[in-house]
């Protein structure tokens, strides 16, 4: 199925949709958008992807570079961060330390706390914020 049938499948969605929700998903953006009120507005996103590199530090700069961009592409500055970490056990841990190095790294440069995230058992490795 690809993204245009899911799509499809999901139009009919029964789903809550408050007026303060200003880009929901109905529009398929990368992000959604709240009104907090006072000019303030909340951009939430989650974005992750497979290794585009062999360097798990630099792959972990790439998945947070990812997953900023869409927070940026809706106008939006990046403050806190979740992780969405997948992966098997036969991978180390300095392998782990690495990605997730790199990603802290680049939410440094960014001015964006890492506020915690989930792992999930995976035979692909998967990082994302």
């Amino acid at each position: 199925m690809g993204p245009a049938d899911l799509a499809d499948t999901l139009n009919d969605l029964n789903i809550y949709r408050p007026d303060n929700l200003i880009v929901g998903f109905e529009t398929g953006d990368d992000a959604g958008v709240f009104d907090i009120g006072n000019g303030q507005y909340l951009v939430q996103t989650v974005d992750f992807i497979t290794p585009v590199v062999d360097d798990p530090y630099t792959f972990g700069r790439i998945s947070a570079l990812n997953s900023m961009s869409d927070v940026y592409a809706m106008g939006g500055s990046p403050i806190t961060a979740l992780s969405v970490l997948l992966y098997n056990c036969s991978i180390g841990g300095e392998t782990i330390k690495a990605m997730m190095q790199g990603a802290c790294d680049e939410f440094t440069k960014a001015g964006c706390a890492l506020a915690g995230g989930h792992t999930v058992d995976d035979p692909e490795v998967k990082l994302g914020f």
